[in-house]
């Protein structure tokens, strides 16, 4: 009895393993490494890929990067936001580069929220349209 238990429950189990696993694997690839450069200043963080960030300014169509630490920046835009019950305007600025996993990124922006990311030890949200130049 058993082997016969033995022999039904192994598949079940090898395969809820692996499906774990590939859960797994697929939510640390989430994670990247991003730099971000102000007046020749880094600043490190550890970043989250959100596959629903959609964020782009409407003016230059230039991707959006969410940061919830404040940065020492002078000069801000706004551009207006959307979420699925809420909408208002976010502080956005240019940043003189932008590294990611130590490939270098143009044409982003970043914009500046007072909410703070709830994903632990993430301190941005990455565009999905951003990395795929990368």
């Amino acid at each position: 009895i058993n082997f016969i238990f033995l022999v039904i429950t192994s598949p079940i189990i090898i395969y809820t393993y692996i499906k774990q696993i590939k859960i797994l694997k697929n939510n640390y690839n989430s994670y990247y490494d991003i730099s971000i450069f102000i007046n020749n200043i880094s600043y490190n963080y550890k970043a989250f890929l959100d596959t629903g960030n959609n964020l782009f300014d409407p003016v230059s169509l230039k991707p959006v990067i969410l940061v919830d630490k404040p940065l020492p920046v002078s000069k801000f835009f706004y551009i207006p936001y959307k979420v699925v019950n809420n909408s208002g305007i976010i502080k956005c600025f240019k940043p003189d580069k932008v590294i990611i996993n130590n490939k270098e990124v143009r044409n982003v922006l970043i914009a500046i929220t007072d909410n703070k990311i709830k994903i632990d030890g993430v301190d941005c949200l990455l565009n999905k349209k951003i990395l795929e130049g990368l």
